[in-house]
């Protein structure tokens, strides 16, 4: 009851699988996130929630879980609506009596993360277009005249590659 407490009640999807990718267990927090009812999962191989064309970095994850070479994954798996989210998968060996029974992974949803890292992308897309494609000079500094940053028009302008002008002083440079 202590480990069933603690399993349904972390945000993650907690799995195993057979040997043969098969579910076994998945936590009732796949409820909330992709929509599937724990039991209409059992039995079922895991690519049920993968789209096809992630099924075989999918297999290639369990072959390597199987063989205790493991690490965190990123996926993409089906939500029971059809939506894709992204996530991250850990998993690893478990044994019974000393013989190979089977997978127990962690699912977690980062597709949040994955949308912040697309606003991130493309507000840097931005500050490079207004920054660094900029023809007027830019020149960043702190308050004792140390260039911290100059802009390609800035360098163009006084010969100096970025490289030789970055944590030098602006004041000889400026009349």
């Amino acid at each position: 009851e202590k480990y069933r407490a603690l399993v349904e009640g972390i945000s993650n999807i907690i799995f195993t699988t057979d040997t043969r990718g098969k579910l076994t267990y998945v936590s009732p927090v796949i409820h909330h996130v992709l929509g599937y009812d724990p039991a209409e999962l059992s039995g079922k191989h895991f690519y049920t929630l993968a789209p096809p064309d992630e099924r075989y970095k999918i297999g290639l994850m369990l072959k390597n879980s199987l063989s205790d070479k493991t690490s965190p994954e990123e996926f993409r798996m089906v939500d029971k609506s059809g939506n894709l989210h992204n996530v991250r998968i850990i998993a690893q060996p478990y044994h019974e009596k000393d013989k190979l029974a089977g997978i127990n992974g962690i699912i977690e949803d980062i597709s949040e993360l994955k949308k912040t890292e697309q606003r991130l992308k493309k507000i840097e897309l931005q500050y490079k277009a207004v920054v660094e494609d900029q023809t007027d000079l830019i020149c960043r500094f702190r308050p004792d005249f140390t260039i911290t940053f100059v802009n390609p028009a800035f360098s163009r302008y006084y010969q100096i590659p970025p490289d030789q002008i970055l944590d030098k002083s602006l004041l000889p440079i400026i009349s």
